[in-house]
C-alpha cells in the first residue's frame, strides 16, 4: 500500500512544470538495462553497449552482430569479437543488416553492393556483382525468396532462387522498400520533394500504380524512423529527434497492410517489432516518464511492461533503443535517467540537459 501511495506522490511531481536546473542533482544520466519480455529481472547491464562497434543485432547470448565499417560477430559473455568481412569490404549502408535467423545468412551492403554470408562469415557472395550503381538498403521479401534494394532512389528486386535482379520503373525518392511475394505488392517508404516529409506507399507491379498510405511532416532538426515487421504485415513511421538524448516523444504511426487500419501512438520515444509474435513494443512519455509496453497487433491490448519508477529520487527519463532478442523472449533498452529533490521546496524537481 505504501509503495502505490508513494509511486503516485512521484507521478505527481514528475509532471509538475520544469523550473531552473541551476541547482538540481545531475541529470539525465545513460542508463542501460536488461530484462525479459514480461518485465521481470530488470538490471543495469552493459553487456549490449559497445558503440565502438557499431549497431547492435541481438540474435542470441552467444550472437550478436554489430554494424559499423565493418561486420562484427561476439559473445555478450566474452571479451573476443570476430570480424566477418575481410578488410577489403567497407560497409557502405551501416543503417541496414538483413537477417535470416532461421537459415543462418547476412545481407548487406558493403563497397556498394549487395553481398550475403553466413553467420559465421563464410559462403560469402556479391549478389549484385554485374550490376551498377551503389546499392543499399538489403530487405527479404515475406516468403524470403526475394531481396529488394535500392539504387538511386529506384526500387531493384533479386529473386535468390534465379539470380536475376529486375528494377521497378515508376517509384522515386526511395529510402527502404519490401517486397510482399504473398500478394505480389512492394511497399516502399520514400520522401517528398520536400525534404521534411516521410510516406509509406504500395506498389502494385500489374497496374504500375503507386498509391500513399500515410505521411509525416518532420519538424526542422529531425530526422525519420521506419521499418517493417519480419512478416511483412506491420509497417511503423516515426519522426525522430536528432538529439541522443531524446528528451522527448514524437508521434508513431503503424500500419497493417492486411485491414487497411492505422494506429498512432503519441509521444513515443523509441519502438521495435518482435520477430515471433505479433508484439510491438515501445516507450512513451506517460505521466513525466518513460515507460514500456507492447501492443498485441492482433488484439490492439497494450500491455504495461515497466512503468519507469526506479526510486524515490530517481525515474525513467527516456528510452532511446530497444534491442529484442530473436526469440522475442529478453530484452535490452538504454535511455536516460532522470532525478527529482528530496526537498519538495524546490520550485522544481526534474532536471534536464
Amino acid at each position: 500500500m505504501f509503495k502505490a501511495i508513494l509511486r503516485a506522490v512521484i507521478i505527481g511531481i514528475a509532471v509538475i512544470p520544469l523550473g531552473s536546473c541551476d541547482d538540481m542533482l545531475p541529470g539525465p544520466n545513460q542508463t542501460n538495462y536488461s530484462l525479459f519480455s514480461d518485465g521481470s529481472q530488470r538490471r543495469i547491464d552493459k553487456r549490449l553497449k559497445h558503440d565502438n562497434w557499431g549497431v547492435p543485432y541481438y540474435i542470441s547470448e552467444d550472437i550478436v552482430f554489430q554494424l559499423s565499417a565493418k561486420i562484427y560477430r561476439r559473445s555478450l559473455n566474452a571479451t573476443q569479437i570476430q570480424q566477418l568481412i575481410p578488410d577489403s569490404l567497407a560497409i557502405s549502408d551501416q543503417k541496414t543488416l538483413e537477417i535470416d535467423v532461421d537459415k543462418g545468412k547476412l545481407y548487406f551492403a558493403a563497397n556498394n553492393h549487395i553481398y550475403s554470408c553466413s553467420f559465421s562469415g563464410t559462403d560469402m557472395i556479391n549478389l549484385s556483382r554485374y550490376e551498377e550503381g551503389a546499392f543499399s538498403s538489403p530487405a527479404l521479401s515475406d516468403c524470403r525468396n526475394y531481396l529488394t534494394a535500392i539504387r538511386s532512389g529506384s526500387i531493384l528486386s533479386l529473386n535468390l532462387l534465379t539470380g536475376e535482379w529486375i528494377e521497378l520503373e515508376g517509384p522515386t525518392g526511395v529510402v527502404y522498400a519490401v517486397y510482399v511475394e504473398s500478394t505480389d505488392e512492394y511497399f516502399y517508404f520514400a520522401k517528398e520533394s520536400n525534404s521534411s516529409e516521410m510516406a509509406l506507399w504500395r506498389f502494385i507491379p500489374d497496374t504500375q500504380a503507386s498509391t500513399m498510405i500515410m505521411k509525416l511532416v518532420c519538424e526542422s532538426g529531425f530526422n525519420f524512423s521506419f521499418s517493417a515487421s519480419p512478416d511483412r504485415r506491420y509497417f511503423a513511421l516515426q519522426s525522430k529527434d536528432h538529439n541522443p538524448d531524446i528528451t522527448y516523444g514524437e508521434n508513431l504511426l503503424i500500419y497493417d497492410r492486411q485491414n487497411g487500419l492505422i494506429q498512432q501512438i503519441d509521444n513515443c520515444f523509441t519502438y521495435a517489432f518482435d520477430n515471433n509474435s505479433r508484439r510491438f513494443y515501445f516507450s512513451r512519455q506517460k505521466f513525466g516518464l518513460a515507460d514500456l509496453n507492447y501492443i498485441d497487433l492482433q488484439s490492439g491490448a497494450t500491455t504495461l511492461v515497466w512503468d519507469g519508477y526506479i526510486s524515490q529520487t530517481s525515474f525513467s527519463y527516456s528510452i532511446n533503443r530497444i534491442n529484442l532478442r530473436a526469440d522475442g523472449l529478453h530484452m535490452f533498452i538504454s535511455g536516460y535517467t532522470g532525478y527529482r529533490f528530496n526537498d519538495y521546496s524546490k520550485d522544481s524537481y526534474l532536471c534536464t540537459k
